[in-house]
Order: structure tokens, then C-alpha cells, then sequence
């Protein structure tokens, strides 16, 4: 199996802002997902539960970020 960050679906940051409730209920269905920067120069995770490990679990964890930010954008979907 080839794995590689590169052929996954790809997401911004700014994209896990405005669409980051779906971003997240993808990885719990097991669909990953690159996160980029804004540029897409830059990789800042792979999301996903299962697949392929592409990346070193990193420290600090950016998910814990990512995960906030869904967490707000859904906040802002329930009012």
C-alpha cells in the first residue's frame, strides 16, 4: 500500500474554520485529511482514525487545535 500524505483529500486552515464540524465528522468515519497551511506549502496534520500514519504524533498535538475550532464553528451553527 503507498502511502503518502500527498494523495489524501486536503484541507486549509482557514477551510477547518469555515467547514470544520464536516472535516471532523470525516475523520471519524476514517477519512483523513491533510492539513495545510493557508499557502498549502506547509503540512500541519494528517487527521484521520484509521489508515495509515503519515506523520510522528507531534508535541503539542495540533488536533487539539483543530478540534476547538470545530468545536466553535458548531457552537456557532446551534445559535
Amino acid at each position: 500500500m503507498d502511502c503518502s500524505h500527498h494523495k489524501l483529500p486536503k484541507a486549509t486552515e482557514n477551510d477547518i474554520r469555515k467547514d470544520g464540524v464536516r472535516i471532523i465528522r470525516e475523520t471519524d468515519k476514517g477519512i483523513q485529511t491533510t492539513i495545510t497551511s493557508n499557502d498549502g506549502k506547509r503540512v500541519l496534520a494528517v487527521v484521520g482514525l484509521n489508515g495509515c500514519r503519515y506523520l510522528p504524533n507531534p508535541d503539542p498535538d495540533p488536533m487539539d487545535e483543530i478540534m476547538l475550532l470545530a468545536m466553535a464553528a458548531a457552537r456557532k451553527e446551534s445559535k
